[in-house]
């Protein structure tokens, strides 16, 4: 069955933040122990934002004794764009005969498939190289330079 195009979901749609209920989904993924980590930006009613501020070498913080003068820090910043938003979809369907016969085994196990597929979607790109798409972000990995292994052992 083909579904044809429909309005683009939007975060209005949802009480809440729905990459929040995405990771509900998917509990185990890497995705749902990464992106809590990540700084959050609401782009409610945006597509994309093309200049989010960022600093391109801004000094670490030091220690200074109590009474003692801040150094004040100045780099210069850039703008990063953020989005255009994407998004992962999945379908699963159950009938309520099919619920009924097995006496909710059905939701489990459906529930069970849909977390699986949901982590390895989310994760594969998460963590790939590959770039970005119309359809998918970039993972990771994308434009990073391997760093060579070493070749000999020392030993301690």
């Amino acid at each position: 069955m083909v579904r044809g195009a429909v309005e683009p979901t939007k975060a209005t749609d949802y009480p809440g933040s729905s990459v929040a209920r995405l990771l509900l989904l998917a509990p185990t993924s890497l995705a749902a122990r990464l992106f809590p980590l990540a700084t959050t930006v609401d782009l409610r009613g945006l597509s994309s934002f093309s200049a989010f501020p960022l600093a391109s070498n801004f000094a670490a913080a030091q220690w200074v004794l109590e009474g003692q003068p801040i150094s004040v820090r100045q780099d210069n910043f850039s703008g990063m764009p953020l989005g255009p938003i994407k998004k992962i979809g999945l379908i699963g369907a159950l009938s309520s005969e099919l619920e009924s016969a097995t006496g909710g085994i059905a939701a489990t196990a459906l529930g069970f498939v849909l977390d699986n597929a949901i982590t390895r979607g989310l994760d594969a790109k998460l963590v790939s190289a590959d770039p970005e798409t119309p359809e998918a972000p970039a993972g990771i990995r994308h434009n990073v330079v391997p760093i060579a292994g070493a070749t000999t052992w020392r030993q301690i």
